[in-house]
């Protein structure tokens, strides 16, 4: 999809609920095996560790397509 792109996924992830967010992290996880204290570590506000490109990818297009919320 084309708008995502502009999605920032650390500002998504804050304006969802703390039930949203653990839905979210339990797809990514389920999906694709991306470690759920991991990404919320990552996505965290004062994250100590970065994205890493395919990553952010797979956030944005899973958030993109609304695929999680299902």
């Amino acid at each position: 999809m084309n708008n995502s792109k502009e999605i920032d996924v650390r500002v998504y992830y804050h304006n969802l609920s703390k039930s949203e967010r653990s839905k979210l992290l339990g797809y990514l996880f389920k999906h694709f095996d991306l470690k759920i204290n991991t990404m919320s570590s990552k996505l965290s506000e004062k994250a100590p560790n970065k994205l890493r490109p395919i990553e952010e990818k797979v956030i944005r297009d899973v958030i993109s397509e609304g695929i999680w919320v299902q």
